[in-house]
């Protein structure tokens, strides 16, 4: 899709908003081990916007929304087989299928091909990572005790009495979307 915005909004703000967001989700994966659908609905709802925005202007096809759609639609369905057999939590196939609306269907396979790097690596990084979130956690949980008990978050999962021993592949996921689509940009 992004090609197709050029000259229509202003892209900057779109990818300052876009990695803002996924920084934020990350986080929120990393400390919680949870993808909230409230992402996947923004996600959705700004690409929808975007995209009648795109069609309003004249500047893109149907073809192309339609293949991405298509592409998309086909990353949900492989991922729910995994999350069925317990590869991949529900979070994670509903937010790799919204950016793969992001990216489009002309960037669908790198996009895949790099978030299985990232997930890759992720892997490797598991006896950095939980020494580093276990730190990040602490801290975290430091600041919020600040704050009224109304409006504090619940305990980060490593901080609890049963942490997940999951990967926070939403750092992959949004890995893969942001080289996507912010460097395939530049390249």
């Amino acid at each position: 899709m992004s090609e197709q915005l050029m000259g229509l909004i202003s892209i900057p703000v779109v990818y300052l908003t876009l990695g803002s967001m996924l920084a934020v989700l990350v986080a929120e994966d990393v400390l919680y081990r949870r993808i909230r659908n409230f992402w996947v609905v923004v996600f959705f709802i700004l690409w929808c916007g975007l995209s009648g925005l795109v069609w309003m202007k004249g500047a893109g096809d149907g073809t192309y929304v339609l293949w991405t759609i298509l592409g998309s639609m086909g990353v949900l369905l492989v991922g729910l087989v995994l999350f069925q057999f317990g590869f991949m939590g529900g979070g994670d196939v509903k937010l790799m299928a919204v950016l793969s609306l992001w990216v489009g269907h002309t960037q669908l396979i790198t996009f895949l091909i790099v978030t299985s790097l990232a997930g890759g690596v992720l892997v490797l990084l598991v006896p950095v990572l939980r020494p580093a979130e276990y730190m990040i956690a602490n801290l975290w949980w430091a600041l919020v005790q600040r704050l009224p008990e109304t409006y504090r978050p619940d305990l980060p999962h490593c901080l609890s009495a049963h942490p997940s021993m999951g990967l926070p592949y939403g750092l992959a996921i949004a890995t893969g979307a942001s080289f996507t689509l912010f460097c395939t940009v530049v390249l």
